[in-house]
């Protein structure tokens, strides 16, 4: 069941509106200004309704709080508004305006906007999950020894390395996915100020470890070339 807070800063929502919700097996709250950061964890959604749009400015600082501090869907309801001001509200985050309308588009609307987002909510456990799986998997083919200077592969192949490899490929393996360009690395290993001569220098390091670490060192399965910038620890496991 969905939880829907309602939050009047001008007039009063229509009272059909909350009754189609409730017949829907809605639970609705009403919200006040104050009450606003104790109740907003517990919803996913919130109506912010100014039925003249006389309160612009507040319905503005009110969605990029919910926003801010929630994952609840934001509807900004009133009588009619103006279209500068449903731009405005849709850019700082509001997933929908709503005007006076037929109560079953008013609930639709609501229902519509919550189904995507359990929809949203469902993929991201997902990719999580997925995440969490990549992650046991390479931690099984790939694991940093620090103590030994080494890199242990396929849970039962221990490589070592010297510092500098080994430096290097830490820093590369601590932000996976995220390229590290010649000069990042180099300034990293050695922290000189000059990197006009950095790009040889660090080509040369990761060679040497592709030929430890890598079964085909031209088509490298853990530490990727990014033309022009650098390299990558993006593994394919």
């Amino acid at each position: 069941m969905y939880k829907i807070g309602i939050l009047n800063i001008g007039g009063n929502l229509k009272e059909s509106y909350i009754e189609v919700l409730k017949n829907h097996k809605y639970e609705v709250v009403q919200f006040t200004r104050e009450n606003l950061d104790d109740e907003l964890s517990q919803v996913d959604g919130v109506i912010i309704y100014d039925d003249e749009q006389q309160h612009v400015s507040e319905t503005c600082s009110l969605i990029m709080k919910i926003k801010e501090q929630s994952e609840a869907l934001v509807w900004v309801a009133a009588k009619q508004t103006k279209e500068v001001n449903r731009i405005i509200y849709l850019q700082l985050g509001a997933d929908a305006n709503i005007q006076d309308s037929h109560i079953d588009e008013f609930y639709l609307i609501l229902r519509n906007g919550l189904t995507v987002k359990n929809i949203d909510s469902s993929n991201t456990e997902e990719k999580l999950n997925r995440v969490e799986n990549e992650k046991d998997e390479l931690a099984h083919l790939f694991k940093l020894i620090p103590s030994n200077q080494s890199v242990l592969l396929n849970g039962d192949r221990e490589i070592i390395l010297t510092r500098l490899e080994y430096k290097t490929l830490d820093m590369l393996c601590s932000q996976p996915k995220k390229a590290l360009s010649y000069e990042e690395l180099y300034q990293r290993i050695w922290g000189d100020g000059e990197v006009k001569n950095c790009k040889p220098r660090i080509a040369n390091i990761i060679f040497h470890v592709r030929g430890k670490i890598e079964e085909n060192p031209l088509s490298p399965k853990y530490i990727k070339t990014v033309r022009s910038k650098g390299y990558v620890f993006s593994p394919t496991l």
